[in-house]
């Protein structure tokens, strides 16, 4: 697979950029540019549509006229839920087939490379999970950004999703890795290429590294 900007292989799932790249710390949770430029799309909260229409309701028994407002409070909400069960779900689909480029930056599928000796048709964009490539890239990423601070080894997490595998449980339980046994999505564990764990930098050892350098 290569990038459909540029054509190169470095290429990194949105969802494994937008893990990697945030971090927690005793006041919040720190985000990079790259990983929120990656993150998924937002649903459309109706807090605020049920908390005002609430509030009108209450005050109906004052003024009829409050009737209005609740009744544009609730298409409101109805316009929410919507919203988040057919235009979001289809934006959150085509984020989870996007990749971004470690070259050029751009965010697109993946197009496969096109066979020398074969007449059977190319599917030029294709629903995949990460790859090798994928895997070689980030770890090239994350141990790169290391060196920067002084460390010579990156150390990694399974961060397993709920509703997990018993292999995929059992490798998070098993981090930190220095090299890892397999990767979300190769089709080595129970779950296999609808394997939604990601892979994560380990906090501690990160948050060691930077001490040291200070």
């Amino acid at each position: 697979m290569t990038c459909a900007a540029c054509g190169s292989e470095g290429i990194v799932k949105l969802s494994l950029v937008h893990e990697t790249g945030m971090t927690s710390t005793p006041i919040g949770t720190n985000i990079t540019i790259t990983a929120a430029k990656a993150a998924p799309p937002k649903r459309k909260s109706s807090a605020g549509w049920w908390f005002f229409g609430l509030v009108s309701l209450a005050l109906v028994a004052a003024s009829p006229w409050w009737l209005l407002l609740t009744a544009f409070c609730l298409a409101g909400i109805l316009t929410c839920v919507q919203y988040n069960r057919k235009t979001w779900a289809a934006l959150f689909a085509k984020w989870d087939t996007e990749f971004m480029c470690t070259r050029c930056g751009v965010i697109s599928r993946p197009k496969i490379l096109r066979p020398t000796n074969s007449s059977a048709p190319v599917i030029e964009h294709v629903n995949v999970t990460p790859v090798a490539n994928a895997r070689a890239a980030l770890v090239d990423t994350l141990k790169k950004r290391a060196e920067g601070i002084g460390r010579r080894n990156v150390l990694m997490r399974w961060k397993a999703k709920p509703g997990a595998c018993d292999d995929c449980v059992t490798l998070a339980s098993g981090s930190p890795y220095e090299h890892l046994p397999t990767w979300p999505g190769m089709g080595d564990t129970q779950c296999g290429k609808d394997c939604r764990c990601v892979i994560v930098a380990d906090e501690d050892a990160w948050n060691a590294s930077l001490r040291d350098s200070s």
